[in-house]
């Protein structure tokens, strides 16, 4: 301050001897502080030397200090800094003139670098990690939420089939299968897409069942073998028919006649929603059977016939569930074969060398070929004696026999295969008896297979009322059939 200078006595000119120890001296002393004012920045300094070292100051590493300390109101009274303080934290920086009151320091906000203090950039720091962590907590949540709710999907479809196949799965079922091993074979053969999730499913249903006071809820037994199943059955739906004991209500009673074919039983049972007939067809060709009756027809080069169970479902009148699995259907025909075939009719065929698959297609045809019972054991005769002079009479020449692959097979297997079984069943050109059973014979004509007339016949014919007609040679049949066709003419 040029214009005001302290006179030789300690009194400032102008202001009078009154204002030696007034406020206005102490500003003065400030502002010739601040005059005076130095700052030493040292970088990496582990002490300071000579007249800039203070005893009383705590060394510091890089840091800010000031020479001269802050006074207190009073004329030369240093304040020294308080112990464990950063004096650059203890000294009050002058404010400029002009400055509102209150106002901070533009140096205060700012180090030596001209940067944000390290303590706010650490609090920024701080919330964006924080931000982050959330952030990946949700999507977390949200992909683990994604995927339950897809699994939980899934489930729900594989047990109600809301969205599935129609198109039949073959599946094999072992034998003594728990509910465990069953869903595990579906899961594998592609008709459920959670085997895991529908296992805990049943076991909380099963679970309900037993605490039911009411319900006695046991594991249930899987009939063995092959089946065909759809995916849009569903879970239960599946598993129902493969259960040994099916809970079925509706029910329904069909008559097969005798003479039917596969064919047109197949077609009868799926009409009346028994089951569907690709399935059972699927089922005779594939699943082992395990009956002694069969045992000679699995012998005979079954892959030349056509339908290994053709002949053995027995002609009678059965009572089904409806919508019941092809095994079980299938089992019912062969268990009542099983019952008709009697100890008598097995001596009997070993008495005349034959097996059971062999009497059963020499009944076949006398099925197919008699107008009526009566007329069965004559015609049986006939098939006896040309079996029996196999030389002269190498082939049978009944119309049955083309007429089965015609009207029943080709419909089924097609053009190509209709012509292969041609030749192992039409008796005009293979030799001796065809491949396989050509229809489903009642006990009339098993019997009479077993018990033939004794005759001289080989051949017979009928006319269009059904009269038959037996001769012994051929010139006698071609003379009865000349007589058949100048009738038809009249």
């Amino acid at each position: 301050m040029d214009d005001l200078n302290k006179n030789g006595n300690g009194n400032i000119d102008g202001f009078g001897d009154s204002l030696e120890n007034s406020d206005i001296y102490a500003y003065i002393d400030r502002r010739e502080k601040v005059r005076n004012f130095k700052v030493d920045i040292k970088e990496n300094a582990d002490t300071l030397d000579g007249d800039e070292y203070m005893s009383d100051l705590p060394v510091y590493k890089g840091e800010v200090y000031f020479s001269n300390h802050a006074r207190s109101g009073r004329s030369g009274q240093a304040q020294r800094p308080p112990t464990g303080e950063n004096p650059l934290n203890s000294v009050r920086t002058p404010r400029p003139q002009g400055a509102p009151s209150g106002a901070r320091p533009s140096s205060a906000r700012q180090t030596s670098r001209g940067t944000a203090p390290p303590g706010k950039r650490k609090s920024k720091k701080k919330g964006a990690v924080t931000i982050t962590r959330t952030a990946r907590i949700l999507i977390i949540i949200a992909l683990c939420t994604a995927v339950l709710s897809g699994i939980a999907i899934t489930c729900i479809n594989d047990v109600l089939a809301i969205n599935k196949d129609s198109e039949p799965v073959t599946v094999e079922i072992p034998a003594n299968a728990t509910t465990s091993e069953v869903i595990d074979i579906l899961g594998d053969s592609g008709l459920i897409s959670r085997p895991l999730m529908c296992k805990m499913l049943y076991g909380v249903l099963n679970d309900i069942k037993k605490s039911s006071k009411t319900s006695k809820s046991s594991e249930p037994k899987y009939i063995e073998g092959i089946f065909y199943l759809k995916a849009n059955m569903g879970l239960e739906g599946m598993l129902n028919k493969l259960k040994e004991t099916q809970n079925y209500s509706e029910t329904v009673t069909l008559s097969f006649p005798e003479g039917w074919s596969v064919y047109q039983i197949f077609k009868k049972l799926e009409e009346y929603g028994v089951c569907d007939a690709d399935y059972l067809y699927k089922a005779a060709n594939s699943v082992n059977f395990n009956y002694g009756f069969l045992s000679s027809a699995k012998s005979n080069d079954s892959s030349d016939r056509y339908m290994l169970l053709e002949g053995y479902f027995f002609p009678d009148t059965y009572e089904f569930f409806v919508d019941l699995n092809a095994n079980s259907v299938i089992e019912r025909f062969l268990q009542n074969f099983d019952n008709k075939w009697t100890d008598k009719f097995d001596a009997r065929a070993k008495e005349m060398g034959l097996t059971v698959d062999d009497v059963i297609r020499i009944a076949s045809i006398i099925q197919r070929e008699a107008a009526n019972d009566e007329q069965m054991p004559p015609i049986s005769s006939v098939l006896h004696n040309r079996l029996n002079n196999y030389v002269t009479y190498p082939t049978l020449d009944c119309d049955s026999t083309y007429n089965y692959v015609t009207n029943f097979v080709k419909p089924i297997a097609g053009e190509v295969l209709s012509d292969r079984y041609m030749k192992n069943y039409n008796t005009y050109i293979c030799d001796k008896l065809p491949k396989g059973a050509i229809c489903n014979p009642g006990a009339s004509a098993i019997e009479a297979a077993l018990y033939p007339d004794k005759t001289d016949y080989y051949f017979f014919q009928h006319d269009p009322k059904g009269k038959i007609y037996f001769a012994k040679t051929n010139a006698e049949h071609n003379k009865y059939k000349d007589r058949i066709a100048l009738e038809n003419a009249r």
